[in-house]
């Protein structure tokens, strides 16, 4: 249940970024427009980060705490574990955060038409 909830943090990260997108270009200081491919790539990035934030969040709990940093009966050490978890958690927040953006693209390329006058009128 708990990675499950984990999940919204790339969700949640994202639709801030891309609320953030508007109100840059509302100011002038992004295009006006946004491609597929930058609203997906911006979106995984900041799923990615917010997953990796995670992530490095409960390993500082978990050196707080006095606890070991890997799980009973690993053979690798701690840094290669965890280098493996980040890489991980950083897929799976890119595609969450890709899949957020995708969705709500649509109404981010709504408010961008509504914040610049109509060309051609």
């Amino acid at each position: 249940m708990s990675f499950l909830v984990s999940l919204l943090l790339p969700v949640i990260a994202t639709v801030l970024y891309l609320r953030a997108y508007v109100q840059r270009a509302g100011i002038g200081m992004a295009p006006a427009r946004i491609s597929a491919t930058r609203a997906l790539g911006s979106g995984a990035l900041t799923g990615a980060a917010a997953l990796v934030f995670l992530g490095v969040l409960g390993v500082i709990v978990l050196a707080y705490r006095g606890r070991t940093l890997t799980p009973p009966g690993i053979d690798v050490s701690a840094a290669a574990f965890w280098a493996t978890q980040f890489l991980v958690a950083a897929a799976i927040g890119a595609a969450v955060g890709a899949l957020s953006a995708a969705a709500l693209l649509p109404w981010v390329r709504s408010r961008l038409a509504r914040l610049t006058p109509a060309t051609g009128q």
